[in-house]
């Protein structure tokens, strides 16, 4: 007879608010991998305590938002963000300008207001939209865009451009062919 290890019991959540879905979300990720997780994390969703957006969970009905008395660093953060548009500061200046602003910026990123592309670029969503979609229109007009070609597209620099052309061609909307990138015909 095959001994297999105990599933780990989960006490259901309790999530109050932002720091407690934090909570929820280290504990998950601490369980095995494969159907174990799954089947937990279904199991949760199916009881209504649970319910999932992307890779986040939250309560049922429940809107995430940061803390009331963290607004002001939020609004100071959210303009240096806007107002770098495609050169934004680096990750770690901005998680420096404030006590809060490392979770502030996870915060934003976990719910898909900002995305973080790798080598410390954090864009708005809107600010990604608006690359995305001007990349998109410059590629049905020429057959290919170089890193240069994009970086004056957008008139950003290389340190900005190379992380938005990797993270249009992880979306699928371009492929990278040599030096180029051109758009993703499926």
């Amino acid at each position: 007879m095959e001994v297999k290890p105990p599933v780990p019991q989960i006490p259901p959540p309790n999530l109050r608010d932002f720091r407690d879905l934090q909570e929820w979300e280290r504990f998950h990720r601490t369980l095995p991998e494969g159907d174990k997780a799954a089947a937990v994390a279904e199991h949760f969703i199916k009881s209504d305590s649970v319910a999932r957006s992307g890779e986040s969970y939250h309560r049922p009905g429940h809107v995430p938002r940061l803390p009331d008395e963290w607004k002001s660093e939020a609004a100071n953060l959210w303009r240096k963000l806007e107002e770098g548009a495609m050169q934004p500061p680096p990750r770690d200046d901005l998680e420096g300008t404030s006590d809060h602003g490392k979770t502030i910026l996870s915060f934003w990123i976990a719910t898909g207001r900002a995305f973080a592309l790798g080598d410390g670029v954090i864009l708005t969503a809107a600010t990604l939209a608006d690359a995305r979609a001007r990349v998109v229109e410059a590629l049905r007009l020429t057959p290919s865009i170089t890193a240069g070609g994009l970086r004056d597209l957008l008139r950003t620099t290389r340190r900005y451009a190379v992380p938005i052309a990797e993270a249009l061609d992880r979306e699928g909307i371009t492929r990278r062919i040599g030096d180029e990138r051109v758009l993703n015909q499926p």
